[in-house]
């Protein structure tokens, strides 16, 4: 990704595959994967595929990019505004849109345990985590308190690890 270019090379050979122009009034612009490129303009979101066919989405930049993951050697862009949350593939179509029953998505956090994506969210307004899955629905119905980002990690087989802070104090939920 350059200034006003995104170009996808194969790097087994280093042979450039496409190249693609990019307007100049573009605000952001994020990689993700499968050689895609998502950026602001004219103030709705763009994404540029791999073929680097241009196709704007029906998301407005109300709408702040949190997270991406992959899934099935799919890639997926979450994006968030305070309680709700947009799910979409990176060819720009949407799986999903919610309300959840917080105040705010401060930050989402993405973990894949066994082969489970697990979006961790963090409410910076009522101090408390939630684990959701790839679909939106809560896992489970604990209270989490915390004061900052939480990361998920696997814990044991089955099980997952949250990680955070609580004042000074570091705070492991299993």
């Amino acid at each position: 990704l350059t200034a006003k270019q995104v170009q996808l090379f194969d790097l087994s050979n280093n042979k450039l595959i496409r190249k693609t122009n990019l307007p100049e009034n573009t605000m952001k612009k994020k990689l993700i994967e499968n050689g895609a490129c998502l950026f602001v303009e004219n103030q709705s979101y763009v994404i540029v595929d791999s073929k680097g066919i241009k196709k704007k989405m029906s998301v407005d930049n109300s709408w702040d990019l949190s997270t991406k993951f992959t899934f099935k050697n799919q890639a997926y862009l979450l994006f968030t505004k305070l309680n709700q949350c947009l799910l979409i593939n990176n060819n720009g179509n949407t799986i999903w849109v919610k309300t959840f029953p917080i105040r705010e998505f401060s930050s989402i956090t993405i973990a894949n345990i066994n082969d489970a994506i697990i979006l961790t969210a963090f409410d910076n307004i009522e101090n408390n985590v939630y684990l959701y899955d790839r679909n939106g629905v809560l896992l489970d119905e604990i209270l989490r308190n915390a004061e900052s980002t939480s990361q998920t990690t696997a814990f044991g087989t089955y099980g997952q690890s949250i990680t955070t802070l609580l004042g000074n104090v570091l705070i492991q939920y299993t």
